[in-house]
């Protein structure tokens, strides 16, 4: 169930962040460059905790090991959804 809610937390962190619009009229050129080159490096810590989240934990979560991690995710986050609905009932 942990495992399950890291990763829908980890899905919705990378959700946030892919969203960020960093607008060039915002900063100067080199700022620009900078903030972008590390939102995309964020990002791409995100993504790689979101799949180290899935290989550790291969045995509580249900999923098809060849499919896509954002797919997996999604899947995963609807499921959570899903069972968070069932136990309010």
């Amino acid at each position: 169930m942990l495992a399950r809610i890291r990763l829908a937390v980890f899905h919705y962190l990378h959700h946030l962040v892919s969203e960020i619009k960093i607008s060039p009229d915002l900063f100067s050129l080199s700022a620009f460059k900078v903030a972008r080159r590390e939102a995309a490096s964020f990002d791409k810590v995100v993504d790689g905790l979101m799949r180290l989240e899935l290989k550790e934990n291969t045995a509580d979560i249900d999923v098809i090991a060849a499919i896509k991690t954002r797919q997996a995710v999604r899947m995963m986050s609807f499921q959570l959804k899903m069972l968070l609905n069932f136990l309010r009932m």
